[in-house]
Protein backbone atom coordinates (compact mmCIF):
# COMPACT_ATOMS: atom_id res chain seq x y z
CA UNK A 1 0.00 0.00 0.00
CA UNK A 2 2.85 2.32 1.00
CA UNK A 3 4.25 2.03 -2.68
CA UNK A 4 0.54 2.77 -4.03
CA UNK A 5 0.60 6.09 -2.19
CA UNK A 6 3.89 7.13 -3.00
CA UNK A 7 3.05 6.71 -6.72
CA UNK A 8 0.09 8.22 -6.30
CA UNK A 9 2.11 11.46 -4.53
CA UNK A 10 4.76 11.44 -7.53
CA UNK A 11 1.74 11.23 -10.52
CA UNK A 12 -0.01 14.28 -8.36
CA UNK A 13 3.60 16.20 -8.26
CA UNK A 14 4.22 15.58 -12.46
CA UNK A 15 0.49 16.52 -12.80
CA UNK A 16 1.04 19.93 -10.83
CA UNK A 17 4.53 20.58 -12.16
CA UNK A 18 2.86 20.25 -15.58
CA UNK A 19 0.40 22.49 -15.33
CA UNK A 20 2.39 25.45 -13.92
CA UNK A 21 4.58 24.67 -16.81
CA UNK A 22 1.79 24.93 -19.37
CA UNK A 23 0.16 28.18 -17.41
CA UNK A 24 3.36 30.28 -17.04
CA UNK A 25 3.99 28.84 -20.97
CA UNK A 26 0.98 30.21 -22.29
CA UNK A 27 0.71 33.69 -20.09
CA UNK A 28 4.60 34.25 -22.17
CA UNK A 29 3.37 33.36 -25.53
CA UNK A 30 0.36 35.67 -24.98
CA UNK A 31 2.35 38.66 -23.83
CA UNK A 32 5.12 37.98 -26.65
CA UNK A 33 1.89 37.45 -29.41
CA UNK A 34 0.81 41.44 -27.80
CA UNK A 35 4.19 42.88 -28.11
CA UNK A 36 4.40 41.13 -32.27
CA UNK A 37 1.30 42.88 -32.77
CA UNK A 38 2.37 45.72 -31.29
CA UNK A 39 5.44 46.22 -33.68
CA UNK A 40 3.97 44.63 -36.37
CA UNK A 41 3.75 47.97 -38.17
CA UNK A 42 7.02 49.01 -37.70
CA UNK A 43 8.58 45.52 -39.07
CA UNK A 44 5.84 45.79 -41.77
CA UNK A 45 6.86 48.94 -43.44
CA UNK A 46 10.61 47.79 -43.56
CA UNK A 47 9.74 44.57 -44.90
CA UNK A 48 7.70 45.89 -47.63
CA UNK A 49 10.84 47.05 -49.81
CA UNK A 50 12.17 43.42 -49.92
CA UNK A 51 12.43 41.57 -53.09
CA UNK A 52 14.13 38.71 -53.98
CA UNK A 53 16.19 38.52 -57.16
CA UNK A 54 15.59 35.76 -59.19
CA UNK A 55 18.67 34.85 -61.64
CA UNK A 56 17.08 31.54 -62.55
CA UNK A 57 14.36 32.68 -63.85
CA UNK A 58 13.28 35.31 -66.35
CA UNK A 59 11.89 37.56 -64.11
CA UNK A 60 14.19 40.66 -62.80
CA UNK A 61 12.54 39.77 -58.98
CA UNK A 62 9.78 38.25 -57.41
CA UNK A 63 7.50 40.66 -54.99
CA UNK A 64 6.14 38.85 -52.08
CA UNK A 65 3.71 39.64 -49.51
CA UNK A 66 5.47 41.43 -47.02
CA UNK A 67 2.91 41.62 -44.47
CA UNK A 68 2.15 37.49 -44.81
CA UNK A 69 5.85 36.71 -44.21
CA UNK A 70 5.95 38.53 -41.47
CA UNK A 71 3.15 36.93 -39.89
CA UNK A 72 4.92 33.78 -40.74
CA UNK A 73 7.79 35.19 -38.89
CA UNK A 74 6.33 36.51 -35.75
CA UNK A 75 4.36 32.78 -35.64
CA UNK A 76 7.97 31.03 -35.45
CA UNK A 77 9.34 33.35 -33.15
CA UNK A 78 5.97 32.68 -30.60
CA UNK A 79 6.24 29.08 -30.89
CA UNK A 80 10.08 28.96 -30.44
CA UNK A 81 9.81 30.86 -27.03
CA UNK A 82 6.87 29.89 -25.84
CA UNK A 83 8.26 26.07 -26.19
CA UNK A 84 11.49 27.30 -24.59
CA UNK A 85 9.66 28.99 -21.50
CA UNK A 86 7.93 25.68 -21.23
CA UNK A 87 10.70 23.28 -21.15
CA UNK A 88 12.31 25.65 -18.83
CA UNK A 89 9.65 26.34 -16.55
CA UNK A 90 9.72 22.28 -16.43
CA UNK A 91 13.34 22.31 -15.57
CA UNK A 92 12.44 24.46 -12.73
CA UNK A 93 9.66 23.12 -11.59
CA UNK A 94 11.44 19.70 -11.19
CA UNK A 95 13.80 21.19 -9.06
CA UNK A 96 11.76 22.90 -7.10
CA UNK A 97 9.32 20.35 -6.22
CA UNK A 98 11.85 17.66 -5.45
CA UNK A 99 13.34 19.75 -2.67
Amino acid sequence: MEAVEIVKQHNATLRKRNRLAVAIAALCGFIMNMVLYLIFPLINNSASSLSIPSPYLLLNSITIDSSFVVWIVMAVISVIITRNVYEIALSKFLLYLHN
